[in-house]
């Protein structure tokens, strides 16, 4: 399928484009700054949906969908905002989703799910040509938040019985494959009961974890053996092994691979069970975690070689998104700006840094950081 993507941000606007470039739908990618100059150009592009910055300038995006809708009731339209208030408006003109800010790849992969189920489009130009919705294997994802998607990448809403069931099932698909010592279990969830009554906790869990997931139609076995249990996968997926399986057979970085690598570091959305915090996870999200900033650095060297200064400005604000509290993609981008000669770009990244480890931490930036900036500014001062 075609597609408009309308952002006054180009920063912005670049990310989204580089998600939906990803998308084995998306035929063409037509990108606007100005509302009015896409407007004009609607026709030309035949579009099948357009991802829209509600609030956009000149004109408020509500009232612009509203425009489109008017003169082309056929194009889906599909929101992008760091705002929910607008959501309500949104539906009320038949949008077919509202995506807040930062838009996760998988979530990117329902949207378009959901523009490709909503009817079977011929366009004009290519009568002949349909599209398709690919089915994928279930999958079971731990970046960013725990959740589990179809095989059309559409995410299946749980009703877990309690948070310790959902983390019973956390803890054993982390060591999946592998048999987990009952009494171990019942010392990681349930430390202050009484053994017995933690081993009753735990085999109430089990039986409404395996509902859970017949429920679901997900084929994932817990098998019971003597004082152990093991979590076997079966065709079911798991979005982190996926990823570390794609870091293993990446090919060398050369200008020909590196849309392989640049995937591989967008199918990274987030740590791992981060939104969970479970103390027993710390140890593995900081170990992926670890790997993914290893590969970006790798990849963004490559770009500077190349002198694909905005290509790498756009990784680093990818990183930004997924890893907010990340020191390193503000200093990172405040250089890269730098040699981009965009003076604006330098200041807001270092107060944004200074911003973020104010609220998280309580702490300035690092004397590195402080010392280049300094030196940055009264450089500048002196031109």
């Amino acid at each position: 399928m075609d597609v408009v993507i309308i952002d006054d941000e180009p920063l912005l606007l670049n990310i989204l484009k580089t998600k939906l470039q990803q998308m084995e739908q998306i035929r063409k990618i037509y990108t606007y700054t100005d509302p009015y100059e896409a407007l004009n150009n609607i026709k030309r592009d035949n579009p099948e949906a357009i991802f829209l910055d509600v609030e956009i300038k000149p004109i408020n995006g509500i009232d612009f969908a509203e425009v489109i809708k008017s003169k082309y009731p056929r194009i889906k339209i599909v929101f992008v905002t760091s705002c929910k208030d607008y959501a309500i408006e949104a539906f009320d003109l038949n949008a077919i989703d509202y995506l807040i800010r930062p838009v996760y790849t998988e979530r990117l992969h329902e949207t378009i799910s959901r523009i490709c189920t909503d009817s079977v489009v011929k366009v004009k130009d290519y009568p002949e040509h349909t599209y398709e919705l690919k089915e994928y294997p279930k999958m079971v994802c731990f970046f960013n938040s725990m959740r589990f998607l179809d095989q059309c990448r559409k995410e299946i809403p749980i009703q877990w019985r309690t948070r310790k069931t959902q983390e019973l099932f956390a803890l054993l698909v982390h060591h999946r494959g592998k048999k987990l010592r009952k009494d171990l279990i019942v010392e990681e969830l349930w430390p202050n009961h009484k053994w017995q009554n933690g081993m009753s906790l735990l085999y109430n869990s089990i039986y409404y974890l395996r509902r859970t997931l017949k429920k679901i139609n997900f084929n994932i076995e817990i098998k019971n053996e003597e004082n152990t249990y093991t979590l076997i996968m079966n065709d079911v997926k798991l979005d982190v092994q996926k990823w570390q399986d794609k870091i293993d057979t990446l090919p060398e970085l050369t200008q020909d691979t590196y849309s392989h690598h640049k995937e591989v570091i967008h199918m990274y959305q987030g740590d791992y069970l981060n939104e969970h915090e479970y103390h027993w996870s710390e140890m593995e999200k900081e170990h992926h975690r670890s790997i993914w900033l290893y590969h970006v650095r790798k990849v963004v060297d490559f770009l500077i070689e190349q002198e694909e200064f905005f290509e790498a400005i756009n990784l680093y604000h990818y990183v930004q998104e997924v890893y907010p509290t990340g020191e390193e993609s503000y200093f990172n981008l405040m250089k890269l700006y730098n040699r981009v000669n965009n003076k604006q770009a330098v200041e807001t990244q270092y107060n944004m840094l200074r911003k973020v480890l104010q609220n998280e931490y309580q702490i300035e930036p690092n004397e590195k950081v402080q010392n280049w900036f300094k030196n940055w500014k009264s450089s500048r001062e002196i031109i």
